[in-house]
């Protein structure tokens, strides 16, 4: 992505902007709930080109791109992401790593590389999932380390998590060696605050974490299942609504303390986010009363390609977002519908 500055650049300007760059890509722009910063192209050079030894087998944790350009280098790779969206070959395990059961894993690997959600709890059941796949002798993990400056408690937060893996093997630390591009939901955010952006800005550490030998950890909890979101997406557009019944009449206004439907932030820990009921990968969101009639006319426009057979409130549903959130009336590019849970 080239540099871009949003000082004083209306959010729907830059959306629109987007929509013109990726007119001919296939791929589905970031959505915000899979916390989607997508490793910008030097960084994707640097790593393949250090993890290209022959002979070894690597498996990528919520690192898409790397994983499509090493696979198409012919190295020995599968990978685990969560958003089938994103499972673009036969080498892709379709699952939440947070959670016990995945199949389809059949052997073990030499290198894991992992690019977890910056939050402590995510990193941990990840780094313990992925020493579960590691062979006996193997070169170990990379995974990415948020930096100091990413909230007033990441300092303390880095230093528990290197004592603790320290404990369990060593580690190295690579500084500023991992920089992300600028997903749209993000330039959107800034954008409404007034803010400059340019790409790359965003950066990260790497760690590479050898494990002694025969190291085995039992993750303490799994995540406790209390909200769900259920996923759709309109050609390259996502959206996400939250998985609650709600037979009301539909209406939408916009979320907690805004005036506008742009969302102007992008971290899990701000408090307007529990308001949202309807969230795009274009950095809109908003409330919406009768959700359960918006999901079911989506289905039904996917399954029978009209809506003919909704009902008057599904109807209501559906025109209140395509108009809020600028998505055509009609849209045969409806993609696999999927769930997930925070």
């Amino acid at each position: 992505m080239s540099d871009v500055d949003t000082t004083g650049v209306a959010p729907e300007r830059e959306i629109a902007a987007s929509r013109s760059r990726q007119h001919f890509v296939t791929f589905v722009q970031p959505h915000p709930l899979d916390f989607d910063w997508a490793f910008n192209q030097a960084t994707i050079d640097k790593l393949s080109t250090h993890l290209s030894v022959p002979n070894i087998n690597i498996l990528c944790i919520g690192v898409p791109t790397l994983f499509s350009r090493l696979d198409s280098k012919g190295i020995r790779i599968d990978q685990i992401e969560r958003n089938p969206l994103k499972a673009n070959s036969r080498r892709t395990i379709v699952t939440d790593v947070r959670f016990p059961v995945l199949r389809g894993l059949g052997r073990k690997y030499d290198v894991v590389v992992l690019d977890a959600p910056w939050y402590p709890t995510d990193l941990v059941a990840w780094l313990v999932r992925s020493i579960a796949f590691l062979a006996d002798k193997s070169i170990g993990i990379y995974f990415t380390l948020w930096p100091e400056e990413t909230r007033p408690s990441a300092r303390a937060e880095r230093l528990a998590i290197l004592q603790w893996l320290s404990s369990f093997g060593c580690c190295e630390l690579h500084p500023r060696e991992v920089k992300y591009e600028v997903p749209l939901f993000e330039s959107v955010a800034f954008a409404a605050q007034g803010k400059a952006i340019s790409s790359p800005w965003r950066f990260g550490d790497l760690i590479h974490f050898k494990p002694r030998p025969g190291l085995k950890l039992t993750p303490n909890t799994y995540p406790v299942l209390t909200e769900s979101w259920i996923r759709f997406s309109f050609s390259h557009i996502q959206l996400a609504v939250r998985d609650r019944l709600d037979n009301r009449i539909p209406t939408i206004i916009p979320t907690t303390g805004s005036d506008t439907f742009t969302y102007p932030s992008v971290s899990r820990r701000d408090s307007r986010r529990i308001s949202i009921d309807v969230w795009s990968s274009e950095g809109l969101a908003a409330q919406f009363h009768g959700t359960t009639h918006l999901v079911r006319a989506i289905a039904k426009l996917k399954w029978s390609g009209s809506m003919l057979r909704a009902s008057k409130n599904e109807k209501l549903a559906y025109e209140l977002l395509t108009e809020t959130f600028l998505l055509p009336q009609c849209c045969s590019e409806i993609g696999p519908i999927w769930k997930h849970y925070e």
